[in-house]
């Protein structure tokens, strides 16, 4: 089911569209305005004209030239915006001409000019909110740029009046004789926007000392062109927090080099877009393995969104943390390695065990689960080292689905804390290790997959008694937000013919993908599932093909960096909630109130 947010937060349409759209609404609003004096036939021509005329071409117009002065390079790219918002003051002003034509001709004629010069004053409104709030400008330059559609509206209606060889809809004026009437009621309107602003504000000024206006805007632009500007809110809002990561280095036997590294950090790949750490796995990953020499896999630690990073440039700490975990001699590398494996209720745990130490995942599925906050996963870490000297637990995100955020102290998590302590370790053997990556550069966020890509690590171990089979393990990694649970099904579906011991999917819980018109985004949701079967199967047979003698070592340590905090996200809704019950009863009223009186100070002037 589509979520209500989804079906109104969806990205503009093209520019050729828009205008498109622009002619054929202005075309349909000039043959209303005729209507009501002419025969269809006559309003179907002339109308049409009319309404081209005084709606369509100015709008283009602002649009092209406003998109001209502001966008530079990037015209082509953000002139939609710009048209987008010509074509919302389109529909005010085409309401005040179909509004006058309604009206007849026994209506005043001066209380006809002022009807469209209030409804101009309205789309400089219009325009100067836009600019503001999701093109970044200045007041005053937004104010500037603001008057260009207005003052081609009023530009092109004198002219038509005066050239048009039928009876039309507007009335007879001149230009520098609208000019002051309409500076007062855009004034007067102007007045009434900073007051609502400052009803917005006010909530978000106790409790955060942000500006919420400002961060609408910053957030905007975010959505709309990738700014990253809006971190600075984030690090107003956010706090210094202590947490931990954990790594499972593995180190071939032959040449004493890295094949590959895991890392789980307590750190949440969010908050959305490109901002804060919701690139993370791609980044840090990348970063990791090229300076370790390896291929290195991200997963999803057992953190809420209160540890959101606040800041994308903390990528680089992180990375530095954990080539500092890796490289540090503190832990040795084990020649043994073995499986444990347990299940509670819903609760699996599967754990890789490195001499005493252990890297267990953990996952509900196919039951849906939200995240593991971050006191169960301490939790739960402190329970694994009951039984093993350094634990490192981590999620595997792999269950999607409408259930609340679960807690220590819950059902599940007690199912989870008995898988964890009951976890028991096969002989130790020999490690074999195998690795395989296909990028899937051919889908894009909008589809759930980040740049990290799908990753299949192929464990094998063998005890030392040769009688015994080697049990082999398959961990395959998406970037992406969780997974439908019947795609994960089709996933080791299409795995069974491997016939591995332990076999699931992981996501690194990336908000990369939590975009426009995607917000809630799990893997299989908006794409075909059969290209990415198809790179997960010959994934796995690559990483099978690449199995290779490892030595590996477990290691944690503690990492300080910024974050949205504890409570913030909740904290954060609660004040939106409120801004929004003060000012859905307000704004209206204060607008109309606003309006009411440009019409009386203009009527008296």
């Amino acid at each position: 089911m589509v979520s209500a947010r989804r079906r109104w937060l969806r990205p503009a349409p093209g520019y050729k569209s828009l205008v498109l759209y622009l002619f054929a609404f202005s075309f349909l609003a000039g043959v209303a305005m005729q209507l009501p004096r002419s025969e269809f036939s006559q309003a179907l021509l002339y109308g049409g004209t009319e309404g081209i005329a005084l709606l369509a071409l100015p709008a283009i117009l602002a649009g092209v030239a406003v998109a001209s002065l502001v966008a530079g390079r990037e015209f082509k790219a953000r002139l939609k915006h710009f048209l987008l918002t010509a074509l919302a003051c389109v529909l005010v002003v085409s309401l005040a001409y179909v509004g006058i034509a309604a009206l007849g001709k026994g209506y005043s004629p001066t209380a006809q000019i002022l009807i469209l010069l209030i409804a101009n004053a309205l789309c400089l409104l219009v325009w100067f909110v836009s600019l503001t709030l999701f093109s970044g400008r200045s007041r005053p330059a937004a104010l500037s740029l603001s008057f260009v559609h207005p003052v081609a509206n009023l530009a092109f209606m004198v002219l038509f009046r005066r050239l048009s060889l039928i009876e039309t809809t507007v009335p007879q004026t001149g230009f520098w004789i609208l000019i002051p009437k309409f500076l007062i009621a855009s004034l007067i309107l102007l007045v009434a926007l900073w007051v609502i602003s400052f009803l917005i504000n006010a909530p978000a000024k106790r409790n955060f000392g942000v500006s919420a206006v400002q961060a609408a805007g910053l957030f905007a632009g975010q959505w709309l062109y990738g700014s990253k500007k809006v971190e600075a809110v984030l690090d107003d809002l956010g706090e210094e927090v202590t947490t931990t990561i954990g790594a499972m280095a593995f180190r071939r036997k032959v040449g004493n080099t890295l094949k590959a590294v895991f890392l789980a950090p307590n750190v949440h790949f969010g908050p959305f877009g490109n901002v804060g750490g919701s690139e993370f796995p791609a980044i840090v990953s990348k970063e990791v393995g090229q300076k370790l020499g390896c291929d290195a896999l991200m997963f999803h630690g057992t953190v809420y969104h209160d540890f959101n990073p606040v800041s994308s440039s903390s990528a680089s700490e992180l990375g530095k943390a954990f080539i500092q975990c890796v490289n540090e001699g503190k832990k040795k590398f084990s020649t043994t390695a073995s499986f444990a494996h347990q299940h509670s209720g819903d609760a699996d745990a599967h754990a890789i065990v490195s001499g005493n130490d252990a890297f267990i995942s953990l996952s509900p599925a196919p039951y849906p689960s939200g995240d593991i906050d971050y006191a169960s996963g301490i939790a739960l870490t402190l329970a694994a080292q009951k039984k093993f000297e350094t634990a490192v637990v981590f999620d595997r995100h792999n269950a999607n689905g409408p259930v609340p955020r679960w807690e220590a102290g819950s059902g599940r998590f007690y199912e989870f804390l008995d898988a964890v302590q009951d976890l028991q370790p096969e002989k130790p053997g020999k490690l074999r290790v195998g690795i395989a990556s296909d990028p899937l550069w051919q889908f894009s966020t909008k589809q759930g997959l980040g740049r990290h890509g799908l990753k299949v690590a192929v464990l094998e171990t063998s005890s030392k008694n040769k009688s015994s089979k080697p049990q082999r393990a398959c961990i395959a990694v998406f970037d992406a937000n969780n997974t439908l649970p019947e795609f994960r099904k089709a996933c080791l579906e299409r795995l069974r013919k491997f016939h591995f011991a332990f076999c699931d999917i992981f996501t690194t819980d990336t908000h990369c993908v939590n975009e426009l018109g995607s917000v809630n985004n799990a893997l299989g949701a908006n794409v075909n599932w059969e290209p990415l079967l198809e790179a997960l199967e010959r994934c796995a047979r690559e990483a099978v093909g690449d199995l290779e003698e490892c030595d590996s070592k477990i290691c944690s340590r503690k990492f300080s960096l910024r974050v949205l905090g504890a409570g913030r996200a909740s904290e954060v809704v609660s004040t939106i909630n409120a801004i929004i019950a003060v000012t859905r009863i307000a704004a209206p009223l204060i607008l109309i109130a606003a309006v009411a009186l440009a019409f009386l100070v203009l009527l008296a002037t």
